[in-house]
């Protein structure tokens, strides 16, 4: 019999992690040795003539740096790649937590177990946080011992921030998806939704502060408090991950009260 859903989803999630771990540790060498080998200041130059909607979208709202190792990770890892590995993650596991499980016709026999429906939605989400934050952990402790290997000055403590900051990114969006399928049952819906919103919150941090009538919109942006302070070369902000905390307590809030009404017949 099923006793925890939040060890059952742990469970299924071994042989992903593996597969999460082996490809970010393989990219943070790759991306490390090319810093370490390669003069890419050359490249900064010809970079340096393209036009800043183009670097904003690439690098961010501070463009294209390649002189710096935080300058190369801003660019190369932690604008789109990483992002978009723990948003994904983030969105399956909210459409799996819901969606997905009624799309399969399994909900039902789960839900006649002796769990409840808030536990059970409440183990699902706990899963969900654990499984984000492990993969930030896993960013963190690979480019951290590949900053090692190839002889690199990298603050560990500033890495951490950007690690946080990317899971909070992940956990937050995730549990969007999570809301979604307390409303939608259908994971396509769900899926378009939420990466819309992703979309255009990267649009609105990137290219916003490039037009100075809008450029106040970055603030609406959840790319603003995940890298808006450059926590890579600053270290942990005041009180952005306050934002994300503020909106991971109302998406879970909302699913729980929302989940207990829905009709699942």
């Amino acid at each position: 019999m099923l006793k925890s859903v939040f060890l059952k989803t742990l469970k299924d999630f071994i042989n992903p992690s593996i597969y999460f771990a082996v490809g970010i540790f393989l990219i943070s060498v790759i991306v490390m040795y090319v810093i370490a080998e390669i003069p890419l200041e050359e490249f900064q130059e010809i970079l340096g003539d393209l036009p800043r909607i183009i670097t904003a979208f690439v690098g961010g709202h501070g463009g294209i740096d390649l002189t710096s190792v935080e300058g190369v990770l801003n660019t190369d890892v932690f604008t789109i790649i990483a992002p978009l590995i723990v948003i994904g993650l983030g969105v399956f596991s909210g459409m799996n937590a819901t969606a997905i499980e009624e799309e399969r016709k399994t909900l039902e026999i789960i839900l006649s177990l002796p769990i409840g429906r808030k536990r059970f939605l409440i183990e699902k989400m706990l899963s969900l946080i654990f499984k984000v934050s492990l993969i930030g952990l896993i960013f963190w402790m690979s480019f951290l011992f590949s900053a090692l290997i190839f002889d690199l000055d990298l603050s560990y403590f500033n890495l951490a921030a950007i690690c946080f900051n990317l899971s909070l990114l992940g956990i937050t969006f995730g549990l969007f998806s999570v809301a979604l399928g307390t409303i939608t049952s259908n994971s396509n819906v769900m899926f378009s939704i939420s990466s819309i919103v992703a979309v255009v919150s990267y649009l609105i941090f990137t290219l916003a502060p490039l037009f100075d009538k809008i450029s106040f919109t970055k603030y609406f942006s959840v790319f603003f408090y995940y890298k808006g302070s450059d926590p890579l070369v600053n270290g942990f902000h005041d009180w952005h991950w306050i934002i994300f905390l503020m909106l991971i307590s109302f998406f879970s809030l909302f699913s729980l009260i929302k989940w207990e009404i829905k009709d699942l017949s």
